[in-house]
């Protein structure tokens, strides 16, 4: 059906083309009740295939509330003064045993409530989605701000051990050169002490003493 739906609104828009007169809206009747409206649908890029599947989940979504018996839906086109310029037929079959007949003041009332009920609970369900993705818009954007602090915090570290690692090496070079400084004469000591008589040291303490007397 939905196929027919799109080949009924490529008609339509088609001849506009054509040098015919627009038609300016699309309407869903049963029984001198109108379900939906589509307006305008000439000159705001309307698909026709996706509105054939808009229409048909329409359709879909009203039989549990049509009178369980075979109806007759009627889509017709209009032009601005509400001249039809195109009929499409569909006949379905309600579901709803216990729905008055539409033609009743009370039928179309029931009906019309029981549509409007739809409406709200797909409002309802529209806005429950929509603040789920909210809510996993803020968690996406908390993570990113957590994974920054991340980074930035890693960068210190590095930084930290870089510096640690610069003072390290540092102070080894300073060691180092002030070994290499005092080498020569390490070596003199150490060449000097080799070459001194070899005494105990009782003798040694006597000599340093005969030599502090005199």
């Amino acid at each position: 059906m939905s196929q027919q739906l799109a080949v009924f609104m490529e008609k339509l828009t088609r001849e506009v083309t054509e040098g015919m007169q627009a038609p300016r809206r699309v309407r869903l009747m049963c029984e001198g009740t109108v379900f939906e409206t589509w307006e305008p649908i000439v000159g705001v890029g309307l698909d026709a295939d996706a509105w054939a599947r808009d229409a048909e989940t329409l359709v879909q979504a009203l039989l549990p509330e049509l009178p369980k018996r075979r109806v007759q839906l009627t889509f017709v086109a209009e032009d601005s003064a509400g001249a039809s310029m195109g009929t499409l037929l569909r006949t379905v079959t309600g579901q709803n045993p216990s729905a008055q007949d539409l033609g009743t003041q009370n039928g179309a009332k029931a009906l019309a409530d029981a549509i409007a009920g739809v409406a709200k609970t797909m409002d309802a369900v529209l806005e429950s989605a929509r603040k789920m993705l909210e809510f996993q818009s803020a968690q996406l954007e908390r993570k990113d701000q957590q994974l920054a602090e991340c980074h930035e915090l890693f960068v210190a570290i590095k930084k930290v051990e870089l510096e640690s690692g610069e003072q390290e090496n540092a102070v080894g070079r300073i060691m180092t050169e002030q070994v290499q400084q005092a080498l020569p004469l390490l070596m003199q000591l150490a060449e000097h002490w080799m070459k001194s008589p070899k005494t105990t040291n009782g003798s040694t303490v006597a000599a340093v003493a005969a030599n502090g007397a005199s």
